[in-house]
């Protein structure tokens, strides 16, 4: 029984987060569609509905990124089952593939990301996946966002290399 509550709590406060996250971005997808609808000419209502896409692609990737928080909290053990590196490397990078395109970023995997190290499945995709979409997204358009892995004793480092303006201090 005491379990059940737990687990019933977590999504409770897992839909409260997610609710709150969710709010802004949908608040603000709602005065696009309102100024679109405002618009005089068509010019400025593609421009409104530019703004809408992007808004929603933002919204996706948001609800993406609490649904692998989601699995990576979830109790049912599959958020750490482990498997090799390489294979989650090639899956994220095979899910970043058309963003990477439409932005003209080429996405290199440098020799030594083949590692076979078995990492933990939700958490290693989760970071992989925002690691990478953010170097696509912020990174320069015809540049390049190159993947690299080394050991450090018992550590697996993994390096992503952009040409995007970065985290200021």
């Amino acid at each position: 029984a005491g379990r059940a509550a737990g687990a019933v709590a977590h999504e409770r406060r897992f839909i409260a987060q997610a609710a709150h996250e969710l709010r802004t971005p949908l608040t603000a997808m709602t005065v696009q569609l309102e100024r679109a609808r405002a618009a005089r000419t068509s010019t400025d209502v593609d421009a409104r509905l530019a703004d809408l896409h992007t808004g929603m692609a933002r919204s996706r990737h948001l609800v993406d990124q609490l649904l692998d928080l989601a699995r990576a909290q979830a109790d049912d053990g599959a958020g750490h089952r482990a498997e090799a590196f390489d294979g989650l490397l090639r899956a994220v990078v095979a899910e970043v593939l058309p963003q990477s395109d439409a932005a003209a970023v080429e996405i290199a995997v440098e020799s030594g990301a083949d590692e076979r190290a078995l990492v933990p499945v939700a958490a290693t995709t989760s970071a992989l996946r925002n690691i990478l979409d953010n170097a696509v997204r912020y990174g320069a358009s015809g540049g390049v966002v190159a993947i690299a892995t080394r050991r450090d004793g018992e550590d697996l480092v993994v390096t992503v290399d952009d040409a995007g303006p970065g985290i200021g201090d």
